[in-house]
């Protein structure tokens, strides 16, 4: 296949994404009219974004698989990419062990740092389910055991990092 041909079936594939997500939130908001979605509008229209966003997310994922499954012959890409991978993972778990030391040592008032730190944290939360699947389908498609080893520790770290975040919540009532 010509690398054209590739190309343009990524961009199609994520053009058939955002249409997806624009015609599954349109059928909801059509679906919510007449409601409570009129007497809060700012809840309403703040939790179609985050439909939206997640509908998107999980579409988008088939072509940018596909992308990478096309790019399965370039190894030394696919080893740069995994070392960025786990470079990643890594900054997400110091986010979160800064995020509870901050916590431990009196809350997130004391600076504006800690209150980014927090941002970043909760980003991290919501963002580790769809980083951990990412990171499982490259490493089935990865063309080197290296890559392969790099995406799987990048996945091991993004799920410690939730489990901790999973099992505060579970106990703590709080995130972090």
């Amino acid at each position: 296949m010509k690398k054209s041909v590739k190309i343009g079936i990524v961009i199609a594939g994520y053009i058939l994404a955002l249409v997806g997500a624009f015609v599954l939130t349109y059928i909801r908001e059509l679906a919510a009219q007449g409601t409570d979605a009129q007497a809060s509008q700012g809840m309403f229209g703040f939790g179609q974004d985050i439909l939206f966003l997640l509908v998107f997310g999980g579409l988008a994922l088939i072509p940018t698989v596909l992308a990478f499954y096309f790019l399965r012959s370039s190894e030394k890409f696919w080893n740069r990419f995994a070392v960025l991978c786990l470079a990643f993972s890594i900054g997400g778990v110091l986010i979160v062990i800064a995020n509870a030391w901050i916590n431990a040592n009196g809350g997130y008032g004391s600076s504006s740092i800690a209150a980014v730190l927090s941002l970043f944290g909760v980003l991290g939360m919501f963002g580790a389910p769809l980083l951990i699947v990412g990171f499982l389908i490259l490493a089935v498609i990865a063309p080197s055991a290296r890559s392969r080893f790099l995406l799987l520790t990048s996945a091991g770290f993004e799920i410690l990092a939730e489990l901790y975040i999973v099992a505060n919540f579970l106990l703590f009532k709080k995130f972090f």
